[in-house]
Formats: C-alpha cells, structure tokens, sequence
C-alpha cells in the first residue's frame, strides 16, 4: 500500500495514480516537502481570512452548520516585574513590560492557532470567542481562547437568496413555506 502524500488516500502499491486526487504517486513521494509547503501556505491563506468574533452571529451570514468547539492555551514566561494590565502593551506611545508583552504575543498566538484549528476543519468563521487570561507567578501567564467553529449558507446574489429569512430558511430545510 502507498499512502498519497497529498490527501492521505490508501493505493495500490502498484497504482500510478492516486485514487482519490489523482495525483502521481512517484512523483508526489518525491517531492513531498513540496506538498507539505504548499498545504502549509494554503492553510496559512485561509486561517488568515477567517472571521473570529465575540458575538454569536456574523450580521448577513446564517449558520448551517456547528463544527464544533475549539480551544488554544498558551504560556508565556517573562522575567519582568508586573506593573499593569496587557492594556498598557496596546496603547501607543506607552512603554510596554515584558509581562503585558507576554500576554499580547500569547494572544496573538493563541486567536492565530484558532484560526488554523477553524481552517483545517473548513469553518467559515469562529463565534462567541472568549479569551481568558491567568497569572500563573510574577512571569508566568497562560491565555485561553475559545469558540465555536462554524459554517454558513452559501450566498446568493443579492445576499442569502434576496436576503430573505423565508428564503434562507427554505433553503436550510429544502421546503417552500406558505405554499404546502
């Protein structure tokens, strides 16, 4: 059996082609970290267009589909003394402390690894996000950031089929409504 590096699919040892994208399997063993890089971008490009929010809803989108739950801790150390909140970090002009340095780059990391966890999973967006924060010692903080991947209807010219909610709803539960 031959594992196609580029989907995964199970082939033939003596199969040329993969199975399922078809692709050459010499060649895509060969040139595998070829592949890899190229996921890697593709996945990058798509994490960064998601959209990540507090809310529970994205204004003109309908959710089709709950993918689930997703979750991202990260620790940060630093060898500064605590002299405010991560705030002072984000307001320019102001000099920041190792500490709220620490918890700006954890969250930064944290809503970017989210967002990959979303595209691999081919979410359309992350909503009701939450982020946490927890001083663990003087220079030790943990961020969590949470959300609910999820993905809408496809949009219709015009929005959501004329932006209807009859519509909308008709297409989710492929029934004409009001007319039997």
């Amino acid at each position: 059996m031959i594992t196609c590096p580029k989907c995964g699919q199970a082939n033939d040892g003596s199969a040329m082609n993969c199975t399922n994208c078809h692709i050459n399997l010499q060649w895509a063993l060969e040139n595998a970290t070829v592949i890899e890089e190229g996921r890697q971008r593709d996945l990058e490009e798509c994490a960064s267009s998601l959209i990540v929010t507090t809310t529970d809803s994205i204004e003109g989108r309908i959710t089709s589909e709950y993918l689930g739950v997703l979750a991202v801790e990260e620790l940060r150390d630093s060898t500064g003394e605590f002299l405010g909140s991560s705030d002072v970090a984000d307001t320019p002009g102001v000099a920041s402390t190792p500490l709220s340095a620490a918890i700006r780059d954890a969250r930064q990391a944290g809503l970017s690894k989210l967002r990959e966890q979303a595209a691999i999973i081919d979410a359309d967006a992350v909503v009701g996000t939450s982020i946490d924060y927890v001083l663990l010692s003087s220079s030790l903080v943990m961020v969590a950031v949470r959300g609910t991947a999820v993905r809408w209807l496809p949009r219709k010219s015009g929005g959501v089929d004329g932006g209807t909610l009859a519509s909308a709803v008709t297409d989710v539960l492929g029934i004409a409504l009001g007319g039997g």
